[in-house]
């Protein structure tokens, strides 16, 4: 699931809290303009794949979905 911290009406650090309580959870890519340590540690904490400044560098991107999808 790529997601934004910022999101109207449900931040993606939110989001991931409701999803972690969840029996399946999806891997969570997040994306910000916000890149401040103590959003991004509550983003790893909480079991992200990656945490990636924008603008985005479309390499690594396309590196985390393919780490995503594997089965």
């Amino acid at each position: 699931m790529l997601v934004d911290v910022k999101m109207p009406g449900l931040s993606g650090i939110e989001l991931q809290a409701i999803l972690n309580g969840e029996p399946e959870k999806p891997p969570m890519i997040f994306t910000t303009s916000y890149r401040g340590e103590r959003t991004r540690t509550a983003a790893m904490d909480g079991g992200a794949l990656a945490f990636l400044g924008k603008p985005v560098e479309f390499d690594s991107l396309i590196n985390y979905l393919e780490m995503a999808l594997k089965p």
